[in-house]
């Protein structure tokens, strides 16, 4: 069936005002739902944890603050759910006043709307502060924290490590580890355009309690997608790959758009990552084609590296995807027929999508064989992507299909010039492909049956990303778009709704 078990407000019971906060995140971990904001009344990252009853019901278990300066990313989330463990990054300002104030800490809410004591999450041996600065007297600018809670424990408990280094920041995480990535910082008084006298850091914190590790780097990754770690084999021979720009700020708020200059790929042993962070060989890095300094997507795709550049005037340019064998060998270019505002995963191939210069929106299918190459394209006329992050795209391969058949799905929107909606305006549907023989054709949609409803952001706004992701849950398929949630049933290589339901507010 399909049919509304509860609701309940993604705030605490009783809070005054819920517009002081974003709730951007949301894991389920066993019977507990997570909604994860930020409060700038509170400042810091707001958690909020409900209990889910075997009927479907919604029941409010606790709420807890962590120490955070505004994180947002218009790419990344703060959150990562690590088997029992929840994994959150937050940065917390070093400057302004003492550090050792601003160490972070976890407080509680308290029944009738308190916040009790602050309980202290880490001690000065948990910052990881290069030697080198620390000798140079040079005052980091941010903490990057990186804190893991125990979801298995009878109460909430955290722990926390941070690093120490510049606003610039990219963080991702893998099942060993957190990396985090912070950019050369300097002593206030260098004048512009003076080298910076302590290198960027990418640091490694084992998720085992483990000592960090760094190793000293140049440029930058531009987002969670810049990484792959390989575990390796029992005799330890992993390695961290890293696709980085000449010119880097990390992926804060809009910076991941301001990525340029040279390209390479950076691949460390994990045995590198030494407590001295040390230099790494010449051989670690693979210098890669300039995709130029434009709009930039890479992705890791299996064995190989995929990106490309471009910019949003150039729509009626040729376009073009660089894919990078770990192997080694030749990089093949390949042209394609829309610019790539997104690249993901399609089985064992890729998929990119993007513009056209006729206002439509393109899906190709990269082939990533022993020669790289376009295998299909599908062109929606007068649409373009409904939401922006990675949850937006989901692709159900068939059954023993290896990939190369199934399901696709994306938000889309129709109404493109309504931009004073925000900037992907009001979600109109999410399009069905169907891959068969490695070939993309169009399934159909689920369409929204109401326009956006205005509820003051309660519970579903539109901001830089959508409101709507396609859901295949066993053999069903969901669109979820706004308050309305339709079920649709795939035969015969078409789409059709089954039913739907609304949780549209009623006062």
């Amino acid at each position: 069936t399909l049919a509304p078990a509860d609701s309940f407000d993604a705030f605490p019971p009783g809070k005054a005002n819920a517009a002081d906060a974003w709730y951007d995140e949301m894991l389920v971990h066993g019977d507990t739902v997570i909604v994860i904001g930020y409060s700038y009344a509170d400042t810091g990252t707001e958690v909020n944890r409900f209990r889910l009853g075997a009927d479907g019901s919604l029941t409010y278990r606790d709420t807890h603050y962590l120490t955070s300066s505004d994180y947002y990313s218009e790419e990344n989330y703060a959150s990562r759910l690590l088997g029992d463990r929840l994994i959150f990054y937050t940065p917390v300002p070093m400057v302004w006043s003492d550090w050792r104030e601003n160490l972070p800490t976890m407080r509680r809410r308290l029944p009738g709307g308190r916040i009790g004591a602050e309980t202290r999450l880490m001690g000065a041996s948990d910052i990881y502060f290069p030697r080198t600065a620390f000798e140079r007297g040079i005052a980091p600018e941010i903490l990057h924290t990186v804190t893991s809670c125990d979801l298995s424990a009878p109460q909430f408990t955290c722990t926390a490590q941070g690093v120490a280094g510049s606003w610039s920041r990219s963080f991702y995480a893998s099942q060993s580890a957190v990396y985090v990535w912070t950019e050369a910082f300097a002593p206030w008084y260098l004048d512009d355009g003076e080298e910076k006298p302590d290198p960027a850091r990418l640091v490694r914190l084992p998720l085992d309690g483990s000592t960090p590790g760094a190793v000293n780097v140049s440029g930058g990754p531009v987002n969670q997608f810049s990484f792959d770690e390989d575990a390796g084999d029992d005799f330890g021979d992993g390695v961290l790959r890293v696709a980085l720009r000449g010119d880097s700020y990390g992926d804060g708020m809009w910076a991941s758009r301001l990525a340029g200059g040279e390209m390479g790929l950076l691949t460390i042993p994990l045995a590198a990552f030494t407590q001295g962070a040390g230099d790494l060989g010449s051989e670690t890095m693979r210098k890669l084609p300039d995709p130029g300094d434009r709009m930039f997507e890479n992705r890791f795709v299996g064995q190989h590296l995929l990106y490309s550049a471009t910019r949003y005037d150039d729509v009626g340019t040729s376009h073009r995807l660089f894919v990078v064998p770990f192997a080694g060998g030749r990089i093949s270019r390949i042209d394609l027929p829309h610019r790539a505002a997104r690249l993901d995963v399609l089985g064992r191939d890729a998929v990119v999508v993007g513009s056209t210069a006729g206002g439509g929106l393109g899906f190709t299918a990269v082939g990533l064989g022993a020669e790289p190459a376009l295998q299909s394209t599908f062109i929606l006329p007068g649409a373009s992507e409904g939401e922006s992050r990675s949850q937006a795209f989901f692709y159900r391969a068939d059954p023993g299909s290896n990939g190369d058949a199934g399901t696709l799905g994306l938000p889309i929107m129709r109404d493109i010039g309504r931009r004073d909606l925000g900037q992907y305006g009001v979600t109109a549907a999410i399009l069905f492909l169907r891959r068969d023989a490695r070939l993309l054709a169009e399934a159909g949609e689920l369409t929204a049956g109401q326009p956006q409803t205005d509820d003051n952001c309660i519970a579903s706004c539109v901001d830089w990303y959508g409101n709507a992701r396609p859901i295949f849950l066993g053999g069903r398929v969901f669109a979820l778009m706004g308050y309305e949630l339709v079920e649709g049933t795939l035969a015969g290589g078409r789409i059709g709704e089954r039913r739907r339901v609304d949780f549209s507010p009623t006062s």
